[in-house]
């Protein structure tokens, strides 16, 4: 990550701010880094982070009771990232189920994975974590 340094320069009577060579930032508000090396192409696919540097795994008990855990940014071969999402749910995914069908949906629009009939943000992010995403 890079950080545009800028200095503020009296030109003509008027101030104003200068670019100058960018820098490599030492501080992020997460204090999160990408490992070095971590492409598209380690994987096949990345989730990226949100603005504030952390992983878009999210929780929602919609009305009704019906809990979703949604994984954003899923970018690259969304398919393979689903397929390593249900090895790491799959114990969980069993007794979830239960006969209703698909539980992990893609919209490949939004980058969005959403997994349906149970939370389970902690196993996703620790999985997400792990891999350096």
């Amino acid at each position: 990550m890079y950080r545009l340094m800028s200095r503020i320069v009296r030109v003509q009577g008027n101030y104003r701010a200068m670019c100058t060579q960018a820098e490599p930032a030492t501080s992020t508000v997460s204090g999160w880094f990408p490992p070095k090396g971590l492409t598209g192409d380690t994987y096949g696919y990345i989730i990226g982070r949100s603005r504030t540097n952390n992983v878009p795994i999210y929780e929602k008990i919609k009305q009704g009771g019906k809990a979703i855990t949604e994984i954003r940014h899923v970018r690259g071969n969304v398919p393979k990232a689903v397929a390593e999402m249900r090895k790491v749910l799959k114990s969980d995914a069993d007794t979830a189920a239960k006969g209703k069908g698909e539980i992990i949906k893609i919209s490949s629009t939004f980058e969005t994975v959403v997994v349906h009939n149970m939370l389970c943000k902690d196993k996703l992010l620790n999985w997400a974590q792990t891999k350096g995403f």
